[in-house]
């Protein structure tokens, strides 16, 4: 008995061999990575480098040591994938906001600061508020990013507002009631999903085109003056609104009709039972109860909307009706060549803390809207 206990915990060297050495290597990638920021962040590119060489040799044995010899205990050998877990998790948590964080500390730093030392922290205090004022002060004013501002909150609200005034109802509809042709109908809402955006471009430049000149010509058969009344979709909000919407719509319907089938009948037959009509009961039960779907609903497009780029570019040339992406790009082009990058980082801190905040105020609405969205009726 003795012999077989011995051979079977020899036999398990293998398999945690293995499993140390996973853990061993996952723990050197991640200790090199983390050692070249921090020695970018107290020293020079030189500093990073020789840090992201030891961390690792350091790292590697004492990992391998420590988890190969604990292995052994049953409870520890349970609990090792949950270790690995939170690492990975770790990981990519530092992943998504360490460069968050070295985007805020550049915008407090000028070009030679930047080009001197990329991943250090400002040199003192004072020094980085009078840098940084003068960053975001630049890109407030001189690069007219509180007018590129105004419009993004502008086309993104007034396109929340159509999405989910034409959505909602639409789901609605299509969740809760059973009627001939409602598969169908819902098929044909979520075929708009299919298409990539790219594809529409030009034929969305064509139809709008097309629409412009069929107004102005009824307008001209109506008697008014074709040149004193030429009616444009090109270079205007409306347009750009119009186009949002209809894009997003049919996520919307697709998200908030998973929504609606989560909500308990009863509720709804209870209010008609108390004599409550049909607008009623939408608008004073099922509406305030589907409030978390909807609020997801709206994240998801205010995060997509507020960092579309493409049909902007494509119908919009008016520097007054710029959006934020198409600003930031142009000063990312005017940075290359006045190698003013102090002011291109703080133009991208104004871009990305709208979206920062909604996502973190929102943030619980946002989980719970998609849970129970994907859970079937």
């Amino acid at each position: 008995m003795a012999e077989k206990a011995r051979d079977k915990k020899l036999g398990q060297g293998g398999p945690q061999g293995v499993l140390a050495f996973v853990c061993a290597f996952a723990a050197a990638v991640f200790s090199a990575w983390l050692g070249y920021l921090l020695g970018a962040c107290v020293g020079t590119v030189y500093t990073a480098r020789l840090c992201a060489t030891v961390a690792p040799l350091v790292a590697f044995p004492i990992f391998f040591g420590l988890v190969f010899s604990r292995l052994r205990d049953r409870r520890f050998s349970e609990s090792i994938g949950n270790a690995l877990i939170y690492m990975i998790l770790t990981a990519y948590l530092l992943a998504v906001v360490l460069p968050l964080l070295w985007v805020v500390f550049t915008s407090f730093k000028n070009s030679e600061q930047i080009f001197k030392a990329p991943y250090a922290a400002p040199s003192s205090f004072s020094e980085a508020v009078s840098t940084g004022s003068q960053n975001y002060q630049s890109a407030w004013v001189k690069s007219h990013f509180k007018d590129y501002l105004f419009n993004s909150v502008k086309v993104v609200s007034l396109s929340l507002l159509l999405i989910l005034a034409a959505s909602v109802p639409a789901a609605y509809i299509l969740g809760r009631f059973r009627f001939k042709g409602v598969r169908a109908l819902l098929v044909y809402f979520l075929s708009g999903m299919m298409v990539p955006g790219a594809l529409l471009i030009i034929p969305l430049f064509f139809q709008v085109t097309a629409i412009g000149q069929a107004v102005t010509a009824a307008m001209g058969i109506a008697g008014f003056d074709a040149r004193s009344y030429k009616f444009e979709l090109h270079d205007t909000h409306t347009c750009l609104v119009l186009l949002y919407a209809s894009g997003c719509i049919p996520f919307s319907i697709f998200i908030l009709t998973g929504f609606f089938r989560t909500i308990p009948s009863a509720l709804y037959e209870a209010a008609i039972a108390d004599g409550a009509s049909e607008f009623q009961a939408f608008f004073h039960v099922m509406l305030p109860l589907a409030r978390s779907g909807i609020i997801a609903v709206a994240i998801f497009n205010f995060l997509e909307l507020w960092n579309e780029y493409m049909m902007a570019l494509v119908f919009l040339n008016s520097e007054s009706l710029k959006t934020i992406p198409l600003g930031l790009a142009g000063v990312s082009i005017m940075a290359n060549y006045k190698t003013d990058f102090g002011l291109l980082f703080a133009s991208l801190v104004i871009a990305m803390l709208p979206s920062l905040a909604v996502y973190v105020v929102l943030q619980k609405r946002l989980v719970r809207g998609i849970t129970l969205g994907a859970v079937k009726g």
